[in-house]
């Protein structure tokens, strides 16, 4: 891959946040893991998958809502110079905070799992791999101890290796498997 410039585009949009919307699934029920260009020759395609995550026969991914302008996405170098890696960190805060919150964290939080995450500009990220699954890293639940005072739920996902590739492109995004496959 030849180096390339990487310029300001013009009239973009930037702002920060991801959707409300957040896509789950199990690593053990994905049949095809998304592909990035096998021979990449510019920066995008190196970031960018050119196909879609498939699932097994009767297996899907389902969503999870977010209080919006509270959760958030963000990768981390880690690792001593010259052996960097990433650390792939999806806060999600939910306002809202019921049974079905509790039985997803108790059904979840040893698994292996894969998420789409959309940022406010329409660009979907996934968040774990095949080999380097996303997990569960910590959750609280706050009651507040005033009347006043925000009562929340906040759940840490993880994942470690490379940094969350880009699910198609806000033009051509690559779809979401969110019915049962067949």
């Amino acid at each position: 891959m030849a180096i390339e410039n990487v310029l300001k585009g013009s009239g973009g949009n930037n702002g920060a946040g991801i959707k409300r919307t957040i896509y789950f699934g199990l690593s053990d029920d994905v049949l095809t893991w998304p592909a990035l260009e096998a021979s990449p020759t510019t920066y995008d395609e190196l970031t960018t998958h050119t196909a879609a995550i498939a699932m097994k026969t009767g297996k899907q991914m389902f969503s999870f809502y977010a209080t919006i302008r509270k959760s958030s996405l963000e990768s981390l170098a880690a690792g001593e110079r010259g052996s960097k890696t990433s650390i792939n960190r999806l806060i999600i805060v939910r306002s809202e905070v019921d049974a079905s919150v509790f039985g997803f964290l108790e059904q979840h939080k040893n698994d292996e799992m894969v998420f789409i995450v959309e940022d406010l500009n329409g660009n979907l990220q996934v968040m774990g791999t095949e080999d380097l699954p996303a997990m569960i890293e910590d959750y609280s639940v706050n009651s507040g101890a005033d009347v006043s005072d925000v009562k929340d739920l906040s759940i840490t996902i993880e994942s470690v290796g490379p940094l969350a590739k880009f699910y198609g492109t806000v033009a051509a995004p690559l779809a979401v498997p969110l019915t049962p496959a067949a």
